[in-house]
């Protein structure tokens, strides 16, 4: 079934979630989104950022986030590239201090 006509109502409802600190809703409607487009680079973006926010001490989701990002970038128009990779090195560096103070609060 094709669900493209979706895609701007989810992407609202995405960033919406993500907005609000609903990063497990946020990452559940940009992958629907991404179910129907995988080339919609936005959809990319707020994923990796929503299962970097998701990473706990048990499942830290690094890997995933940098994966989603290289495939924003990848898509990205030329115009837009420069921007996203701020945002997502922003994101990217937030989650491992996020961690790194995690593990040293737990550490003996």
């Amino acid at each position: 079934m094709n669900n493209s006509h979706q895609i701007a109502n989810w992407l609202v409802l995405a960033n919406m979630a993500a907005a609000g600190g609903n990063h497990a809703e946020a990452h559940t409607y940009y992958t629907k989104i991404l179910e129907a487009d995988t080339t919609h680079f936005a959809a990319w973006l707020g994923k990796g950022e929503s299962a970097g926010r998701l990473s706990t001490l048990q499942e830290f989701r690094l890997q995933e986030t940098i994966a989603s990002f290289r495939t924003a970038i990848a898509l990205v128009p030329q115009e837009e590239e420069a921007t996203l990779r701020l945002k997502a090195a922003t994101v990217v560096a937030a989650s491992i201090d996020y961690f790194a103070a995690c593990r040293q609060h737990i550490s003996p």
